[in-house]
């Protein structure tokens, strides 16, 4: 809604593409398309949220993979390392978005840049995470447009 109180109703046209466990969408609308797409990685065990991040950050012409559990992006991060930004949620059953960032950090540069979206530190280490330059946080719920901020100041 604008400020004004009328209702504005964007209608957007989506091919979904699906390789393997990662979906990705693609933006029929060049004019949605930011200056600088990025290679963005969301991992969160919310199918939901999955859908609405992807659809936000590809109608911004961001390339969008994303990832149902921890181990499902690391399989997939052991064969193609080229993601600009992960947002990975850190209380996931499995594997853990704290695990996933520790198995990151082993590896040699260079590293993606991480924001850890949560609504609660389920493992107690999100302060001590939050101390590495390469790790933003958002927490949950958060607005879209913060997220879509973040994102454009985190990247390299």
């Amino acid at each position: 809604m604008n400020r004004s109180g009328d209702l504005v109703q964007l209608m957007v046209t989506e091919r979904p593409i699906r390789s393997g466990n990662r979906n990705r969408a693609v933006p029929q609308d060049a004019s949605l398309h930011s200056a600088a797409p990025l290679r963005i990685a969301v991992v969160d065990d919310e199918a939901a949220l999955l859908r609405v991040l992807q659809r936000a950050l590809a109608l911004r012409g961001h390339q969008v993979d994303t990832f149902e559990s921890g181990s499902l992006f690391l399989s997939a991060w052991q064969q193609e390392r080229s993601y600009d930004v992960i947002l990975l949620d850190i209380c996931m059953p499995g594997l853990s978005g704290i695990e996933v960032f520790d198995t990151l950090s082993a590896e040699p540069s260079p590293h993606p840049r991480v924001v850890i979206i949560s609504g609660w530190d389920c493992t107690g280490r999100l302060h001590e995470l939050l101390r590495d330059q390469r790790v933003d946080f958002l927490q949950k719920p958060f607005r879209m447009d913060a997220m879509l901020s973040m994102i454009q100041n985190t990247a390299p």
